[in-house]
């Protein structure tokens, strides 16, 4: 009995076939891809492109003591920038590292102020020279401090 392969022809067609179903399959794959990352790349170049335009500045800081010692703490603070802001911390410190945290309103436009109260009994104040600074910041990352005592209004 006499074996035949294939003949050249064919199998010469069948190799062509084959690498060119192949390459469709990688060249579709990496359509796909190259679209994806593109669009990854888009979206995270409009992230950074709007936080380059966020600035905010904590004007004014008030802090009263009364005679049992309950402090109440406020902050002013300014969108400076030219688009809307999202707070995301907004906290004031002692001179030793403690800190409280101050109420956040979300979301802030373009020249709005507004004042961040404490949200509970903070007892890190006995008097004004405890104070450290007040830090504020958005969730692009983008802060402002106010660390300065001499400005700081009581009452």
């Amino acid at each position: 009995m006499k074996r035949k392969g294939l003949s050249p022809l064919i199998a010469a067609v069948l190799l062509i076939v084959f690498t060119v179903a192949i390459a469709s399959m990688v060249m579709t794959w990496l359509r796909d891809y190259t679209t994806g990352a593109t669009e990854n790349v888009d979206a995270t170049s409009q992230d950074i492109m709007q936080c380059a335009k966020e600035s905010l500045q904590v004007t004014n800081v008030y802090l009263s003591i009364d005679v049992t010692g309950d402090e109440m703490i406020r902050a002013t603070v300014k969108n400076t920038g030219t688009v809307n802001i999202n707070l995301s911390s907004a906290h004031i410190y002692n001179r030793t590292g403690d800190f409280c945290t101050l109420g956040v309103l979300n979301t802030m436009s373009p020249g709005g102020v507004i004042n961040l109260q404490n949200l509970s009994g903070c007892d890190l104040f006995t008097d004004l020279a405890n104070f450290s600074r007040v830090e504020v910041t958005t969730y692009c990352g983008t802060s402002s401090d106010f660390d300065s005592v001499n400005d700081i209004t009581t009452t």
